[in-house]
């Protein structure tokens, strides 16, 4: 089956539109409404559409959720579809809980088949558990969780992982600890199994990457976009230069080797949000740091418009009080918080880059990723959370877990800080290693 994976080639974006044309119809049901985002007149132009999901679409045995889809792009139409498609179908598998999905409800020390156990996955530290408020994550022998299955990669063996890492609308059991918050990190889709697997990898290494480097506080090289011969790039400084924006494309790639780029858009007029940041895992580095400002920009127009429906400043105290996306982005709405990014923004290192590259695969793509977490003796693991309606349509949603890598975090109460990749990936790239008090305390500005 691996090597089957390793032979695949994800289809043209034509083909997969087409595909899943009938996702907009509203007697299919999964999508209320869609509409195309315009931009305020003095902000970059850009494909941008936004979907409403029908969280009643098929049937459901979590809570309930309701949850929108978008995709952005600054160059195609047809993309910026693609991706709001894509999002819609992989939100909807993400959210829905099935009880059939349930193997087994039993505690840690009576499972007798083979397991992840959830004290393995990078969460909380032991100083965190520690305190009264993180109770409901403690986790012993005795917790008792539902249980689903899960592939492990390359050996293709099934695994059993808590049921509550996989959907969103999980209900839990009653006593039952919770490992972390629910965050989507690992879910991605494609045409094909090796692009949505692929997708998975990349999206946590660069989550990985961008929460070592902003919480240990290192300082990357900043790319030298101007001298990059690339069309693509060169339109990206265009408009920003047009519109009083700055761009820097931070390389924040970690051990693993893969190209990794956070892009923030800075604003300093006052008048949209001062600070948005993009992430980008890819095997070419020109796609990574195009993705990861089209991320960057994604979130402006929403944000502006929140904004001024009603205008809020957020403090770091606001936003422990309501940790929620909206709050994040009015945290680093102003322009005076561009400087809590000085360790980044400061002096950095310009690094020139070769804009040319190989194009890999989808199955070649997770072949080389495999290979790479296999040396390093790291445990991948996918489960096929894709509902039969979709496979119809030829695509594919999965949730990857990498269990030692560093998660993402959204809920400030509740800061991610037990990962041992925190305090000793900088040592490996030369950077001094760090210790849990001297992580950086200021909300990170990814959304």
């Amino acid at each position: 089956m691996v090597q089957n994976l390793y032979k695949e080639s994800e289809q043209n974006i034509d083909k997969t539109l087409l595909d899943l044309s009938c996702v907009v119809d509203k007697d299919y049901g999964l999508i209320k409404n869609i509409k195309r985002v315009r931009q305020y007149y003095d902000e970059p132009k850009f494909w941008y559409y936004s979907a409403d999901l029908n969280d009643s679409f098929l049937k459901n045995n979590g809570r309930h959720f309701y949850s929108k889809a978008s995709g952005a792009s600054l160059f195609s139409q047809k993309e910026a579809l693609l991706k709001c498609f894509g999002e819609a179908i992989e939100r909807y598998c993400n959210f829905v809980f099935l009880s059939k999905s349930t193997h087994i409800i039993k505690s840690i020390n009576k499972m007798r088949c083979k397991f992840i156990d959830p004290r393995t996955i990078s969460a909380f530290s032991k100083k965190q558990l520690r305190k009264a408020k993180f109770k409901r994550f403690k986790i012993s022998d005795n917790s008792v969780f539902r249980w689903t299955d899960c592939i492990s990669l390359p050996k293709e063996e099934v695994f059993l992982i808590p049921s509550q890492f996989i959907y969103l609308s999980y209900p839990y059991l009653k006593e039952e600890p919770s490992i972390y918050s629910s965050i989507s990190t690992g879910v991605a889709g494609g045409a094909n199994f090796s692009a949505a697997i692929t997708r998975g990898i990349c999206e946590i290494i660069e989550r990985d990457a961008f929460m070592i480097f902003y919480l240990d506080k290192l300082k990357p090289s900043k790319i030298n976009l101007k001298r990059i011969d690339n069309a693509q790039i060169q339109k990206l400084l265009t408009i920003a230069d047009r519109y009083k924006l700055e761009i820097v494309a931070l390389d924040i790639t970690t051990d693993f080797g893969v190209p990794t780029i956070a892009s923030i858009v800075i604003d300093h007029s006052g008048l949209g949000k001062a600070v948005s940041v993009g992430l980008k895992c890819d095997f070419d580095i020109v796609k990574a740091i195009t993705g990861s400002v089209e991320e960057a920009f994604h979130t402006r127009s929403w944000l502006r418009s929140s904004h001024e429906n009603k205008p809020a400043k957020v403090s770091v105290r606001d936003l422990y009080k309501k940790s929620d996306i909206r709050s994040r982005g009015l945290l680093w709405y102003p322009s005076e918080v561009i400087k809590k990014l000085n360790f980044w923004l400061t002096k950095p290192d310009k690094k020139d880059i070769d804009p040319t590259g190989k194009n890999f695969s989808s199955g070649e793509k997770l072949k080389k990723l495999v290979e790479i977490f296999r040396k390093k003796n790291y445990d991948i693991y996918y489960k096929d959370i894709t509902i039969q309606e979709f496979k119809e349509l030829n695509y594919f949603v999965v949730k990857v877990i990498i269990p030692k890598m560093q998660p993402l975090y959204l809920d400030e109460n509740y800061p991610l800080l037990g990962g041992e990749r925190l305090y000793n990936v900088p040592g490996k790239l030369g950077y001094e290693n760090n210790v849990e008090e001297n992580l950086n305390k200021f909300p990170h500005p990814f959304l």
